[in-house]
Protein backbone atom coordinates (compact mmCIF):
# COMPACT_ATOMS: atom_id res chain seq x y z
CA UNK A 1 0.00 0.00 0.00
CA UNK A 2 2.85 2.28 0.93
CA UNK A 3 4.33 1.98 -2.14
CA UNK A 4 1.23 2.57 -4.82
CA UNK A 5 0.47 5.63 -2.47
CA UNK A 6 3.85 7.49 -2.29
CA UNK A 7 4.02 6.89 -6.59
CA UNK A 8 0.75 8.34 -6.60
CA UNK A 9 1.43 11.15 -4.59
CA UNK A 10 4.83 11.56 -6.40
CA UNK A 11 2.54 11.67 -9.52
CA UNK A 12 0.06 14.74 -7.95
CA UNK A 13 0.74 15.45 -4.40
CA UNK A 14 -1.82 18.13 -4.53
CA UNK A 15 -4.37 15.48 -6.33
CA UNK A 16 -3.90 13.13 -3.51
CA UNK A 17 -3.91 15.52 -0.97
CA UNK A 18 -7.61 17.20 -2.04
CA UNK A 19 -8.81 13.22 -2.12
CA UNK A 20 -8.20 12.90 1.40
CA UNK A 21 -9.42 15.91 2.48
CA UNK A 22 -13.02 15.57 0.75
CA UNK A 23 -13.01 11.92 1.55
CA UNK A 24 -12.67 12.57 5.04
CA UNK A 25 -15.67 15.29 4.66
CA UNK A 26 -17.28 12.62 3.01
CA UNK A 27 -17.01 10.58 5.58
CA UNK A 28 -17.49 12.74 8.34
CA UNK A 29 -20.98 13.83 6.49
CA UNK A 30 -22.06 10.07 6.81
CA UNK A 31 -20.75 9.90 9.82
CA UNK A 32 -23.49 13.12 10.99
CA UNK A 33 -26.60 11.88 8.68
CA UNK A 34 -26.11 8.40 11.20
CA UNK A 35 -26.17 10.11 14.34
CA UNK A 36 -29.52 12.80 12.78
CA UNK A 37 -31.26 9.77 11.56
CA UNK A 38 -30.85 8.22 15.37
CA UNK A 39 -31.95 11.15 17.29
CA UNK A 40 -34.69 11.51 15.09
CA UNK A 41 -35.64 7.91 15.79
CA UNK A 42 -35.09 7.68 19.43
CA UNK A 43 -37.67 10.79 19.50
CA UNK A 44 -39.61 11.63 16.97
CA UNK A 45 -41.08 14.59 19.07
CA UNK A 46 -38.02 16.45 18.77
CA UNK A 47 -37.88 16.47 15.16
CA UNK A 48 -37.50 20.21 13.98
CA UNK A 49 -37.45 22.36 10.60
CA UNK A 50 -33.44 22.59 11.02
CA UNK A 51 -32.87 18.74 11.78
CA UNK A 52 -34.86 18.43 8.17
CA UNK A 53 -32.54 21.02 6.55
CA UNK A 54 -29.36 19.61 8.28
CA UNK A 55 -30.74 16.26 6.64
CA UNK A 56 -30.82 17.54 3.16
CA UNK A 57 -28.18 19.39 3.68
CA UNK A 58 -25.75 16.22 4.63
CA UNK A 59 -26.70 14.57 2.11
CA UNK A 60 -25.80 16.64 -0.50
CA UNK A 61 -22.69 17.28 1.07
CA UNK A 62 -22.10 13.28 0.62
CA UNK A 63 -23.31 13.53 -2.63
CA UNK A 64 -20.44 15.94 -3.60
CA UNK A 65 -17.71 14.63 -1.28
CA UNK A 66 -18.31 11.55 -2.80
CA UNK A 67 -18.22 12.34 -6.11
CA UNK A 68 -15.15 14.78 -6.16
CA UNK A 69 -12.64 12.39 -4.87
CA UNK A 70 -13.54 9.90 -7.56
CA UNK A 71 -13.47 11.98 -10.61
CA UNK A 72 -9.86 13.40 -9.27
CA UNK A 73 -8.89 9.59 -8.75
CA UNK A 74 -10.49 8.72 -12.28
CA UNK A 75 -7.85 11.28 -13.69
CA UNK A 76 -5.20 10.33 -11.40
CA UNK A 77 -5.18 6.94 -11.68
CA UNK A 78 -5.91 7.08 -15.66
CA UNK A 79 -2.66 9.18 -15.71
CA UNK A 80 -0.66 7.27 -13.34
CA UNK A 81 -1.25 3.60 -15.89
CA UNK A 82 -0.41 5.71 -18.90
CA UNK A 83 2.60 6.95 -17.43
CA UNK A 84 3.58 3.32 -16.57
CA UNK A 85 2.68 2.32 -20.12
CA UNK A 86 4.56 5.08 -21.77
CA UNK A 87 8.06 4.01 -19.39
CA UNK A 88 7.49 0.45 -19.86
CA UNK A 89 6.96 1.36 -23.89
CA UNK A 90 10.35 3.39 -23.60
CA UNK A 91 12.38 0.64 -22.21
CA UNK A 92 11.36 -1.73 -24.69
CA UNK A 93 12.33 0.40 -27.36
CA UNK A 94 15.53 1.33 -25.81
CA UNK A 95 16.60 -1.87 -24.37
CA UNK A 96 19.23 -4.20 -26.15
CA UNK A 97 17.63 -6.48 -28.86
CA UNK A 98 19.27 -9.24 -27.53
CA UNK A 99 17.47 -8.91 -24.25
CA UNK A 100 14.40 -8.64 -25.43
CA UNK A 101 14.82 -11.66 -26.95
CA UNK A 102 15.58 -13.51 -24.07
CA UNK A 103 12.76 -12.31 -21.93
CA UNK A 104 10.55 -13.10 -24.84
CA UNK A 105 6.77 -11.47 -24.85
CA UNK A 106 4.95 -13.06 -22.22
CA UNK A 107 6.21 -10.91 -19.21
CA UNK A 108 5.62 -7.79 -20.88
CA UNK A 109 2.12 -8.41 -22.30
CA UNK A 110 1.49 -9.84 -18.39
CA UNK A 111 2.52 -6.20 -17.23
CA UNK A 112 1.07 -4.01 -19.64
CA UNK A 113 -2.43 -5.61 -18.79
CA UNK A 114 -2.84 -7.52 -15.85
CA UNK A 115 -0.27 -6.12 -13.46
CA UNK A 116 -1.34 -2.17 -15.05
CA UNK A 117 -5.19 -3.38 -14.57
CA UNK A 118 -4.89 -4.72 -10.91
CA UNK A 119 -2.70 -1.28 -9.86
CA UNK A 120 -5.27 0.95 -11.25
CA UNK A 121 -8.10 -0.78 -9.93
CA UNK A 122 -6.53 -0.91 -6.29
CA UNK A 123 -5.71 2.57 -7.33
CA UNK A 124 -8.95 3.69 -7.91
CA UNK A 125 -10.44 2.40 -4.59
CA UNK A 126 -8.10 5.17 -2.53
CA UNK A 127 -11.44 7.34 -2.12
CA UNK A 128 -12.95 4.32 -0.87
CA UNK A 129 -10.70 3.43 1.27
CA UNK A 130 -10.26 7.39 2.85
CA UNK A 131 -14.17 7.65 3.16
CA UNK A 132 -14.18 4.40 4.97
CA UNK A 133 -11.88 5.64 7.30
CA UNK A 134 -13.07 8.75 8.39
CA UNK A 135 -16.94 6.72 8.77
CA UNK A 136 -15.81 3.77 10.60
CA UNK A 137 -13.93 6.88 12.68
CA UNK A 138 -16.97 9.00 12.90
CA UNK A 139 -19.24 6.14 13.98
CA UNK A 140 -16.58 5.08 16.71
CA UNK A 141 -16.69 8.64 18.05
CA UNK A 142 -20.85 8.84 17.85
CA UNK A 143 -20.45 5.32 20.02
CA UNK A 144 -18.32 6.77 22.45
CA UNK A 145 -20.79 9.15 22.90
CA UNK A 146 -23.57 6.88 23.32
CA UNK A 147 -21.42 4.48 25.86
CA UNK A 148 -17.52 4.74 26.17
CA UNK A 149 -18.19 0.85 28.29
CA UNK A 150 -19.06 -0.30 24.66
CA UNK A 151 -15.98 0.82 22.93
CA UNK A 152 -14.24 -1.96 25.42
CA UNK A 153 -16.40 -4.58 23.61
CA UNK A 154 -16.30 -3.58 20.14
CA UNK A 155 -13.04 -1.92 19.66
CA UNK A 156 -10.78 -5.29 20.59
CA UNK A 157 -13.28 -7.34 18.34
CA UNK A 158 -12.88 -5.04 15.50
CA UNK A 159 -8.85 -4.96 16.34
CA UNK A 160 -8.65 -9.12 16.26
CA UNK A 161 -10.53 -9.02 13.31
CA UNK A 162 -8.68 -6.67 11.70
CA UNK A 163 -5.27 -8.55 12.89
CA UNK A 164 -6.08 -12.04 11.47
CA UNK A 165 -7.37 -10.68 8.40
CA UNK A 166 -3.78 -8.95 7.97
CA UNK A 167 -2.07 -12.40 8.85
CA UNK A 168 -4.50 -13.81 5.99
CA UNK A 169 -3.11 -11.74 3.31
CA UNK A 170 0.15 -12.42 4.40
CA UNK A 171 -0.41 -16.21 4.31
CA UNK A 172 -2.19 -15.50 1.19
CA UNK A 173 0.69 -13.15 -0.72
CA UNK A 174 2.66 -16.60 -1.73
CA UNK A 175 -0.49 -17.84 -3.63
CA UNK A 176 -1.10 -14.96 -5.36
CA UNK A 177 2.54 -14.10 -6.12
CA UNK A 178 2.22 -17.67 -7.38
CA UNK A 179 -0.69 -17.12 -9.53
CA UNK A 180 0.96 -14.37 -11.19
CA UNK A 181 3.93 -16.13 -11.73
CA UNK A 182 1.96 -18.60 -13.64
CA UNK A 183 0.28 -15.87 -16.01
CA UNK A 184 4.20 -15.12 -17.37
CA UNK A 185 4.14 -18.71 -18.58
CA UNK A 186 0.75 -18.78 -19.83
CA UNK A 187 0.88 -15.77 -21.91
CA UNK A 188 4.06 -17.09 -23.38
CA UNK A 189 1.89 -20.04 -24.50
CA UNK A 190 -0.74 -18.15 -25.67
CA UNK A 191 1.92 -16.31 -28.11
CA UNK A 192 3.19 -19.49 -29.77
CA UNK A 193 -0.71 -20.58 -30.54
CA UNK A 194 -1.16 -17.05 -32.00
CA UNK A 195 2.41 -17.10 -34.01
CA UNK A 196 2.72 -20.53 -34.86
CA UNK A 197 -0.86 -21.36 -35.97
CA UNK A 198 -0.06 -22.38 -39.46
CA UNK A 199 2.72 -24.24 -38.22
CA UNK A 200 0.36 -26.52 -35.37
CA UNK A 201 -2.51 -26.61 -38.64
CA UNK A 202 0.61 -28.47 -40.55
CA UNK A 203 1.08 -31.04 -37.78
CA UNK A 204 -1.19 -32.73 -36.11
CA UNK A 205 1.24 -34.52 -33.92
CA UNK A 206 3.22 -31.79 -32.93
CA UNK A 207 0.02 -29.44 -32.32
CA UNK A 208 -1.64 -32.54 -30.20
CA UNK A 209 1.63 -32.51 -27.85
CA UNK A 210 2.30 -29.14 -27.70
CA UNK A 211 -1.17 -28.47 -27.07
CA UNK A 212 -1.13 -31.67 -24.19
CA UNK A 213 2.41 -30.80 -22.61
CA UNK A 214 2.84 -27.09 -23.27
CA UNK A 215 -0.38 -24.94 -23.64
CA UNK A 216 -2.49 -26.92 -21.18
CA UNK A 217 -0.23 -27.86 -17.85
CA UNK A 218 0.19 -23.45 -18.21
CA UNK A 219 -3.78 -22.88 -18.45
CA UNK A 220 -3.94 -25.95 -15.71
CA UNK A 221 -0.89 -23.98 -13.65
CA UNK A 222 -3.10 -20.80 -13.73
CA UNK A 223 -6.66 -22.01 -12.76
CA UNK A 224 -4.62 -24.75 -9.38
CA UNK A 225 -3.13 -21.30 -8.20
CA UNK A 226 -6.14 -19.23 -8.73
CA UNK A 227 -8.80 -21.66 -7.37
CA UNK A 228 -6.15 -21.94 -4.03
CA UNK A 229 -6.26 -18.15 -3.77
CA UNK A 230 -9.88 -17.63 -4.40
CA UNK A 231 -10.71 -20.04 -1.80
CA UNK A 232 -8.30 -18.90 1.09
CA UNK A 233 -10.40 -15.42 0.02
CA UNK A 234 -13.70 -16.92 0.01
CA UNK A 235 -12.62 -18.65 3.61
CA UNK A 236 -12.15 -15.02 5.06
CA UNK A 237 -14.85 -13.15 3.45
CA UNK A 238 -17.15 -15.76 5.24
CA UNK A 239 -15.13 -15.76 8.45
CA UNK A 240 -16.04 -12.21 7.88
CA UNK A 241 -19.29 -12.29 7.71
CA UNK A 242 -19.41 -14.43 10.67
CA UNK A 243 -17.71 -12.22 12.65
CA UNK A 244 -20.36 -9.44 11.61
CA UNK A 245 -22.92 -11.29 13.12
CA UNK A 246 -20.65 -12.28 16.41
CA UNK A 247 -19.66 -8.37 17.08
CA UNK A 248 -23.20 -7.55 16.81
CA UNK A 249 -24.21 -9.81 19.18
CA UNK A 250 -21.12 -8.21 21.60
CA UNK A 251 -23.39 -4.86 20.95
CA UNK A 252 -27.03 -6.51 21.52
CA UNK A 253 -26.14 -8.29 24.37
CA UNK A 254 -22.83 -7.08 25.67
CA UNK A 255 -23.92 -3.11 26.07
CA UNK A 256 -27.31 -4.01 27.52
CA UNK A 257 -26.17 -6.01 30.38
CA UNK A 258 -23.24 -2.95 30.52
CA UNK A 259 -26.04 -0.12 30.41
CA UNK A 260 -29.04 -1.82 31.30
CA UNK A 261 -31.06 1.14 32.04
CA UNK A 262 -30.60 2.69 28.43
CA UNK A 263 -32.00 0.91 25.74
CA UNK A 264 -31.70 3.91 23.45
CA UNK A 265 -27.36 3.25 24.19
CA UNK A 266 -28.06 -0.75 23.14
CA UNK A 267 -30.26 -0.02 19.77
CA UNK A 268 -27.85 2.81 18.79
CA UNK A 269 -25.19 1.00 18.76
CA UNK A 270 -26.76 -1.62 16.98
CA UNK A 271 -27.65 0.83 14.27
CA UNK A 272 -24.32 2.65 14.10
CA UNK A 273 -22.67 -1.16 13.62
CA UNK A 274 -24.56 -2.14 11.12
CA UNK A 275 -24.14 1.18 9.20
CA UNK A 276 -20.34 1.52 9.62
CA UNK A 277 -20.05 -2.43 9.10
CA UNK A 278 -20.01 -2.30 5.31
CA UNK A 279 -16.87 0.50 5.66
CA UNK A 280 -15.49 -1.66 8.00
CA UNK A 281 -15.25 -4.63 5.71
CA UNK A 282 -14.00 -2.48 2.82
CA UNK A 283 -11.22 -1.24 4.75
CA UNK A 284 -10.33 -5.25 5.82
CA UNK A 285 -10.62 -6.10 2.27
CA UNK A 286 -8.83 -3.55 0.81
CA UNK A 287 -5.43 -4.96 2.68
CA UNK A 288 -5.68 -8.18 0.69
CA UNK A 289 -6.17 -5.66 -2.89
CA UNK A 290 -3.31 -3.87 -2.06
CA UNK A 291 -1.40 -6.83 -0.93
CA UNK A 292 -2.37 -7.94 -5.24
CA UNK A 293 -1.40 -4.49 -5.82
CA UNK A 294 2.01 -4.79 -4.16
CA UNK A 295 2.75 -7.92 -6.43
CA UNK A 296 1.80 -6.05 -9.63
CA UNK A 297 4.31 -2.98 -8.39
CA UNK A 298 6.93 -5.41 -7.91
CA UNK A 299 6.60 -7.40 -11.75
CA UNK A 300 6.37 -3.94 -13.25
CA UNK A 301 9.44 -3.14 -11.12
CA UNK A 302 11.32 -6.01 -12.21
CA UNK A 303 10.60 -5.55 -15.45
CA UNK A 304 11.58 -2.15 -15.49
CA UNK A 305 14.81 -2.65 -14.10
CA UNK A 306 15.52 -6.30 -17.05
CA UNK A 307 14.52 -3.37 -19.71
CA UNK A 308 16.94 -0.51 -18.11
CA UNK A 309 19.29 1.01 -20.63
CA UNK A 310 20.41 4.76 -20.94
CA UNK A 311 18.02 6.69 -22.67
CA UNK A 312 19.24 8.45 -25.67
CA UNK A 313 19.18 12.28 -25.72
CA UNK A 314 16.61 12.62 -28.46
CA UNK A 315 18.23 15.98 -29.49
CA UNK A 316 21.59 13.85 -30.70
CA UNK A 317 19.98 11.59 -32.35
CA UNK A 318 18.41 14.37 -34.33
CA UNK A 319 20.96 15.90 -35.23
CA UNK A 320 22.98 12.46 -36.06
CA UNK A 321 19.90 11.51 -38.29
CA UNK A 322 19.97 14.74 -40.04
CA UNK A 323 24.45 14.59 -40.71
CA UNK A 324 23.93 10.91 -42.11
CA UNK A 325 23.00 12.12 -45.81
CA UNK A 326 25.25 14.02 -46.45
CA UNK A 327 28.98 12.23 -45.21
CA UNK A 328 30.52 8.71 -46.37
CA UNK A 329 30.06 5.80 -44.59
CA UNK A 330 32.10 2.61 -43.78
CA UNK A 331 31.65 0.27 -41.99
CA UNK A 332 34.43 -2.59 -40.51
CA UNK A 333 34.44 -5.77 -38.79
CA UNK A 334 37.79 -6.38 -36.67
CA UNK A 335 37.68 -9.63 -34.73
CA UNK A 336 34.17 -9.21 -33.54
CA UNK A 337 32.48 -12.28 -31.65
CA UNK A 338 29.47 -12.78 -29.97
CA UNK A 339 28.20 -15.55 -28.80
CA UNK A 340 24.20 -16.61 -27.14
CA UNK A 341 23.13 -19.95 -25.79
CA UNK A 342 21.44 -22.35 -28.17
CA UNK A 343 17.55 -23.94 -27.78
CA UNK A 344 19.43 -27.17 -26.98
CA UNK A 345 21.61 -25.66 -24.13
CA UNK A 346 24.86 -25.36 -26.08
CA UNK A 347 26.57 -21.84 -26.66
CA UNK A 348 26.59 -20.91 -30.34
CA UNK A 349 29.19 -18.57 -31.42
CA UNK A 350 29.53 -16.25 -34.32
CA UNK A 351 33.24 -14.87 -34.97
CA UNK A 352 35.96 -14.13 -34.54
CA UNK A 353 34.68 -11.71 -38.23
CA UNK A 354 36.68 -9.65 -39.96
CA UNK A 355 34.56 -7.67 -42.59
CA UNK A 356 34.29 -4.05 -44.78
CA UNK A 357 31.45 -2.60 -46.18
CA UNK A 358 32.52 0.77 -48.19
CA UNK A 359 29.90 2.48 -50.17
CA UNK A 360 28.63 1.36 -53.53
CA UNK A 361 29.49 -2.15 -52.65
CA UNK A 362 27.08 -5.14 -53.06
CA UNK A 363 27.55 -7.75 -50.77
CA UNK A 364 26.19 -11.50 -50.92
CA UNK A 365 26.03 -13.04 -47.80
CA UNK A 366 25.47 -17.17 -48.18
CA UNK A 367 25.21 -19.61 -46.14
CA UNK A 368 23.52 -23.03 -44.45
CA UNK A 369 20.89 -22.48 -42.32
CA UNK A 370 22.10 -21.90 -38.51
CA UNK A 371 25.50 -20.84 -39.74
CA UNK A 372 24.98 -17.39 -38.46
CA UNK A 373 24.34 -15.34 -41.21
CA UNK A 374 20.87 -13.73 -39.30
CA UNK A 375 23.44 -13.04 -36.41
CA UNK A 376 25.80 -11.34 -38.53
CA UNK A 377 23.02 -8.97 -39.88
CA UNK A 378 22.13 -7.67 -36.43
CA UNK A 379 25.96 -7.31 -35.67
CA UNK A 380 26.07 -5.03 -38.49
CA UNK A 381 23.28 -3.01 -38.04
CA UNK A 382 23.96 -2.82 -34.21
CA UNK A 383 21.11 -4.55 -33.07
CA UNK A 384 23.21 -6.43 -31.20
CA UNK A 385 26.68 -5.48 -29.92
CA UNK A 386 29.70 -7.33 -30.05
CA UNK A 387 31.02 -9.49 -27.19
CA UNK A 388 34.96 -8.72 -28.32
CA UNK A 389 36.86 -6.84 -31.22
CA UNK A 390 35.74 -4.00 -32.66
CA UNK A 391 32.30 -2.54 -35.26
CA UNK A 392 34.56 0.59 -36.33
CA UNK A 393 32.13 3.15 -37.85
CA UNK A 394 34.53 5.56 -40.17
CA UNK A 395 37.67 4.02 -38.10
CA UNK A 396 35.36 4.99 -34.77
CA UNK A 397 34.51 2.54 -32.84
CA UNK A 398 30.76 2.29 -32.31
CA UNK A 399 29.77 2.14 -28.12
CA UNK A 400 26.57 2.63 -26.31
CA UNK A 401 27.47 6.42 -26.89
CA UNK A 402 26.98 6.13 -30.87
CA UNK A 403 25.34 3.12 -31.26
CA UNK A 404 21.81 4.50 -31.69
CA UNK A 405 23.17 7.28 -34.40
CA UNK A 406 24.98 4.46 -36.04
CA UNK A 407 22.10 2.20 -36.30
CA UNK A 408 20.00 4.99 -38.04
CA UNK A 409 22.02 4.64 -41.31
CA UNK A 410 20.60 1.62 -42.16
CA UNK A 411 17.49 0.29 -43.29
CA UNK A 412 16.68 -3.30 -42.94
CA UNK A 413 14.21 -5.60 -44.38
CA UNK A 414 14.83 -8.67 -41.86
CA UNK A 415 13.24 -12.49 -42.94
CA UNK A 416 10.51 -11.65 -39.58
CA UNK A 417 10.12 -8.30 -40.73
CA UNK A 418 7.06 -6.21 -39.46
CA UNK A 419 5.01 -3.94 -41.28
CA UNK A 420 3.56 -0.63 -40.10
CA UNK A 421 0.49 0.55 -40.82
CA UNK A 422 1.68 4.05 -41.05
CA UNK A 423 5.06 5.25 -43.02
CA UNK A 424 6.74 7.31 -39.77
CA UNK A 425 10.04 9.27 -40.06
CA UNK A 426 10.14 10.01 -43.54
CA UNK A 427 9.86 13.48 -44.87
CA UNK A 428 6.46 14.31 -46.23
CA UNK A 429 7.82 15.95 -49.77
CA UNK A 430 9.85 12.81 -50.18
CA UNK A 431 6.60 10.32 -49.87
CA UNK A 432 4.70 12.96 -52.14
CA UNK A 433 7.40 12.64 -54.15
CA UNK A 434 7.91 9.25 -54.78
CA UNK A 435 5.09 6.95 -53.39
CA UNK A 436 2.99 6.63 -56.75
CA UNK A 437 7.25 5.69 -58.86
CA UNK A 438 7.46 3.06 -56.23
CA UNK A 439 4.23 1.36 -56.06
CA UNK A 440 3.78 0.97 -59.63
CA UNK A 441 7.45 -0.16 -59.57
CA UNK A 442 6.41 -2.89 -57.24
CA UNK A 443 2.76 -3.58 -58.94
CA UNK A 444 1.02 -2.11 -55.81
CA UNK A 445 -0.88 0.94 -57.48
CA UNK A 446 -3.47 -1.67 -57.49
CA UNK A 447 -3.71 -2.64 -54.41
CA UNK A 448 -3.34 -0.07 -52.59
CA UNK A 449 -3.36 3.71 -51.75
CA UNK A 450 -1.07 5.84 -49.15
CA UNK A 451 -3.49 8.69 -47.44
CA UNK A 452 -2.09 10.95 -45.40
CA UNK A 453 0.77 8.84 -44.97
CA UNK A 454 -1.22 5.73 -44.02
CA UNK A 455 -1.43 2.30 -45.86
CA UNK A 456 -5.03 1.64 -47.07
CA UNK A 457 -4.22 -1.85 -46.11
CA UNK A 458 -1.60 -4.38 -45.43
CA UNK A 459 -3.86 -7.27 -45.48
CA UNK A 460 -1.59 -8.64 -48.64
CA UNK A 461 0.02 -12.03 -49.58
CA UNK A 462 4.12 -12.57 -47.60
CA UNK A 463 5.80 -11.12 -51.42
CA UNK A 464 3.38 -8.10 -51.58
CA UNK A 465 3.93 -6.88 -47.83
CA UNK A 466 7.96 -7.60 -48.60
CA UNK A 467 7.60 -4.52 -51.33
CA UNK A 468 6.20 -2.39 -49.31
CA UNK A 469 8.49 -3.02 -47.15
CA UNK A 470 10.80 -2.17 -49.49
CA UNK A 471 8.71 0.86 -50.31
CA UNK A 472 9.49 2.24 -47.22
CA UNK A 473 13.18 1.21 -47.18
CA UNK A 474 14.08 3.44 -50.57
CA UNK A 475 11.64 6.58 -48.93
CA UNK A 476 13.99 6.02 -45.94
CA UNK A 477 16.87 6.61 -48.06
CA UNK A 478 19.87 5.53 -45.70
CA UNK A 479 23.49 5.36 -46.36
CA UNK A 480 23.10 0.95 -45.75
CA UNK A 481 20.20 -1.37 -46.87
CA UNK A 482 20.55 -5.06 -45.31
CA UNK A 483 18.43 -7.62 -47.01
CA UNK A 484 17.36 -11.05 -45.17
CA UNK A 485 16.32 -13.41 -47.85
CA UNK A 486 13.60 -10.52 -49.35
CA UNK A 487 13.44 -12.33 -53.52
CA UNK A 488 12.59 -15.81 -51.33
CA UNK A 489 8.66 -14.47 -51.24
CA UNK A 490 8.81 -13.14 -54.66
CA UNK A 491 7.40 -14.32 -58.22
CA UNK A 492 10.41 -14.53 -61.23
CA UNK A 493 9.17 -11.33 -62.63
CA UNK A 494 10.12 -9.71 -59.38
CA UNK A 495 13.25 -11.91 -58.37
CA UNK A 496 14.64 -10.31 -61.68
CA UNK A 497 13.78 -6.51 -60.64
CA UNK A 498 15.38 -7.12 -57.34
CA UNK A 499 18.54 -8.41 -58.23
CA UNK A 500 19.18 -6.98 -61.72
CA UNK A 501 17.55 -3.34 -60.97
CA UNK A 502 17.19 -2.04 -57.54
CA UNK A 503 20.63 -3.38 -56.20
CA UNK A 504 22.49 -2.39 -58.93
CA UNK A 505 20.65 1.08 -58.63
CA UNK A 506 21.24 1.21 -54.65
CA UNK A 507 24.53 0.52 -55.23
CA UNK A 508 25.24 3.13 -57.88
CA UNK A 509 24.03 6.01 -55.73
CA UNK A 510 26.54 5.18 -53.40
CA UNK A 511 24.47 2.74 -50.63
CA UNK A 512 26.45 0.25 -49.05
CA UNK A 513 23.94 -2.87 -49.68
CA UNK A 514 24.31 -6.34 -47.85
CA UNK A 515 22.25 -8.96 -49.49
CA UNK A 516 21.22 -12.38 -47.42
CA UNK A 517 20.63 -15.01 -50.23
CA UNK A 518 20.70 -18.30 -51.71
CA UNK A 519 19.69 -17.10 -55.21
CA UNK A 520 23.18 -18.95 -56.51
CA UNK A 521 22.30 -17.84 -60.18
CA UNK A 522 22.40 -14.44 -59.32
CA UNK A 523 25.73 -14.36 -57.63
CA UNK A 524 27.78 -12.62 -60.42
CA UNK A 525 26.03 -9.53 -59.91
CA UNK A 526 27.99 -8.73 -56.33
CA UNK A 527 30.97 -7.09 -55.79
CA UNK A 528 31.51 -10.02 -53.27
CA UNK A 529 30.05 -13.45 -52.08
CA UNK A 530 30.90 -14.07 -48.15
CA UNK A 531 30.19 -17.42 -46.79
CA UNK A 532 29.59 -18.08 -43.49
CA UNK A 533 29.45 -21.99 -41.76
CA UNK A 534 29.17 -22.33 -38.01
CA UNK A 535 29.54 -19.03 -37.39
CA UNK A 536 32.87 -18.36 -39.10
CA UNK A 537 34.03 -16.70 -42.43
CA UNK A 538 35.23 -19.90 -44.65
CA UNK A 539 35.56 -18.10 -48.32
CA UNK A 540 35.32 -14.80 -49.79
CA UNK A 541 34.69 -14.17 -53.62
Amino acid sequence: MRSLFLLLFRRSSTSVILIAVIGSVAGLCNSALLALISEALKNRASVTTMMIVAYLALSLGVMASNLLPELLLSRLSRSFAADLRLRIGRRVLAAPLRRLEALGHGPVLAALTHDLQTVVATASALPSLVIGSTIVLGCLGYMAWLSAKGLLLVVPAMAVLAGIYALGARKMAPLWRGERDAQDDLYRQQQHVLEGVKELKLHGGRRSEFFEHDFTPAVDTVRRTGVRASDSVALFSNFLHFFTWLVLGVALFGVNILTPSDTGATQGYVMTLMYMWGSFRGLIESIGRWTQAGIALEKLAQLDVSLTEAMKDEDSSSAALEAVHSERHEVRFSDVTFSFEGQDGHAFRVGPLDFELRPGELVFVVGGNGSGKTTLAKLLTGLYAPESGQLLWNGAAVTDENREAYRNTFSAIFSDFHLFENVRGVPSERLEKHVEEYLRLFSLDTKLRVVDGRFSTTSLSTGQRKRLAMFVALLEDRPFYLFDEWAADQDPEFREVFYRHLLPELAARGKGVVVITHDDRFFHLAHRVIKLEYGRLVAAA
